[in-house]
């Protein structure tokens, strides 16, 4: 657990403590007015009282009974655990022996004891894994690795999200309630009073442990040196890769669950939800008539399997994040920095534009690491080919060749599958004749040679590689044949058209390919901002489905709000509608929004760093 307040005062009575010392060398009983004590210091008893002196042995007798019984308790604690505990669930790292099989061939679950205390333990399937860490030194790592457990499958037991009333009780449970307690090492942990507790309770009841070394060169000393011995070492310490080591990590849990015959995830698991009808119901929809059973989501760059006639869309009241954490930025690869454009390569792998990072970010399926795949992976910036400046929005075209936009830098990179760098294709420094203005994405047009880029500050859509202004060009403005920073558009092949984010007039607006203006299709007419649920406050991302409804990542109301085809008012189906937060059902400042091939909703939720 190791506080951060090592120093704070320890308890003192039993149920402060929340288990017996196991050597009852000292033991002070009170009478019910606290005044009068007789102290047992070993087989000498001092009476404190002298009005107490006719009722002195009896009371020792009973004492002394009492001590008997309490030795028993906590003996029957210890020599369970080394023994009967051990053979059963624990194959602790000093101890021999496995668990008899039962009928089934499963390990034996039953575990028989004299000991009250070990009515705690639980089952072996449903043990956890316990993470002892120090607070201020490690919380970040010890969090990114509970994250990731978590999201294989493990139950995983932390301090700061599991430890409710007492602390050395709770210490204790977690600990005996354990098939793995992980020791996540440096200096500070070394020198933490819980941390070390921990430790060696660990070591007492011969608990399965695996030390994680969080300091480049830290060697544990003293007890913890003997302690650890030659087990041996996970490395997440600087600059180690993270996902390299978390391999490892699974490799030796996997080891020690072969021992103990169990298993208790499968680490091929974590696809989205399929079964939409089984989720909670976010918002009641009617039935949606579909506009095209096998639509291309164009921005998707993956088939959309077919749909029936109608369709019922629903979506759970919670999301999952998927990468990042909440509320922590950072340049390894777990953790994000204002996370701003998603998009599907054709294996319906995820791919994050990390703006503040200036890189570009590949999911792990299962996982919650990343690798860096455009940009340098420790954030720096710069308008060479092999970085970025602001990266805003990712397009793949049908080889998985990436076209990203740089917005600071003014320019569209392509980075071809596996490149290291990017060859400028339009802005800046590129061999085309057309010049941007902080670009936001580009989504394919309807042929496969053709490209549109969002020019946002230009406000316009320009052709690629034409050069030729298809939308706005205007000028800023709020006629309709202005546009006022488009910020994110998707294109519709069905109708030939552009569903646009005015970012400046709070409106969603279309504009056909063949046309010179827009028609109005949500939003407020007069472009004031708003909460209800024809308004928005300054919408960013937008996607459609198959289906031709509209998604809209509507950014100052932290919600995503919902519009089936032909209408204009919304329903709110992922946040609170003016409520930002960082808990499963909030969002703080959504940029992007995409649906991947089975409708599932993706999310960055870039002010808490993290996709949901």
């Amino acid at each position: 657990m190791a506080s951060s307040n090592d120093n704070e005062q320890s308890p003192t009575s039993p149920e402060q403590l929340g288990e017996v010392p196991a050597d009852l060398d000292t033991l002070i009983l009170r009478n019910i007015d606290n005044q009068s004590a007789i102290t047992v210091v070993g087989d000498t008893h001092v009476l404190s009282e002298p009005s107490l002196e006719a009722t002195a042995t009896s009371v020792v007798n009973t004492l002394k009974e009492f001590e008997s019984n309490l030795s028993s308790v906590c003996n029957g604690i210890n020599t369970s655990m080394r023994t009967n505990v051990v053979e059963v669930p624990m194959d602790g790292n000093n101890a021999t022996g496995s668990a008899p099989p039962t009928p089934t061939g499963q390990p034996q679950t039953q575990i028989s004891t004299t000991s009250n205390c070990d009515q705690r333990m639980q089952s072996i399937s449903e043990r956890h894994i316990m993470i002892s860490y120090h607070h201020d030194s490690s919380h970040t790592i010890a969090e990114t690795l509970r994250t990731q457990l978590r999201m294989i499958g493990y139950n995983v037991w932390m301090d700061r999200n599991d430890l409710h009333g007492s602390i050395h009780g709770g210490m204790a449970a977690a600990v005996e309630n354990s098939f793995i307690v992980l020791f996540c090492i440096n200096h500070e942990y070394f020198n933490s009073e819980f941390c070390e507790k921990e430790v060696k309770y660990t070591d007492k009841i011969h608990m399965n442990f695996i030390p994680c070394l969080l300091e480049a060169g830290y060697q544990p000393r003293s007890w913890l040196g003997v302690i650890i011995g030659d087990q041996l070492y996970i490395d997440f310490s600087p600059p180690n890769n993270f996902a390299t080591a978390f391999e490892e990590l699974i490799a030796e849990i996997k080891a020690i669950e072969n021992r103990l015959q169990i298993s208790h995830v499968d680490t091929s698991m974590l696809r989205p939800v399929e079964d939409t009808e089984n989720t909670t119901v976010m918002s009641t929809l009617t039935t949606i008539p579909s506009a095209s059973n096998q639509a291309q989501h164009d921005c998707l760059r993956c088939v959309i399997p077919k749909y029936p006639n109608n369709a019922t869309l629903r979506w759970n009241s919670s999301g999952i994040t998927i990468s990042g954490i909440a509320d922590v930025s950072g340049t390894n690869s777990t953790l994000l920095k204002r996370p701003y454009g998603l998009a599907f390569d054709s294996s319906n792998t995820l791919y994050i534009a990390d703006y503040s990072n200036n890189r570009i970010q590949k999911l792990i399926t299962g996982t919650l690491i990343c690798t860096t795949v455009a940009g340098q992976s420790d954030g720096t910036s710069g308008n060479t080919p092999d970085k970025f400046d602001r990266p805003t929005g990712i397009l793949f075209d049908s080889n998985d060749n990436m076209y990203i936009t740089d917005r600071v830098n003014n320019r569209v990179q392509l980075w071809n599958k596996g490149a290291s760098s990017g060859t400028t294709v339009a802005g800046t420094g590129g061999t085309s004749n057309i010049s941007l203005y902080n670009p936001t994405t580009c989504v394919s047009g309807s042929t496969s040679d053709t490209m549109y880029i969002l020019d946002t500050y230009n406000h316009r859509i320009i052709s690629y590689p034409s050069g030729t202004v298809v939308a706005g060009g205007n000028l800023a403005g709020t006629s309709n044949t202005q546009l006022n920073y488009p910020v994110g558009f998707v294109y519709d092949s069905v109708s030939q058209s552009f569903l646009i984010s005015n970012y400046g007039t709070n409106k969603i607006v279309r504009w056909l390919l063949s046309a010179y203006n827009w028609t109005h299709v949500a939003g407020n007419v007069n472009g004031n901002t708003g909460s209800d649920s024809s308004s928005f406050n300054q919408p960013l991302g937008i996607t459609m489905d198959p289906m031709g409804n509209i998604y809209v990542a509507d950014v100052t109301n932290h919600r995503i709000q919902f519009f089936l085809a032909g209408e204009s008012n919304g329903t709110t189906i992922a946040g609170i509608t003016g409520v930002s937060g960082n808990n499963s059902t909030l969002l703080y400042s959504p940029y992007w929004v995409i649906l991947d091939n089975q409708l599932n909703l993706y999310v960055s939720d870039t002010f808490n760093h993290r996709v949901q």
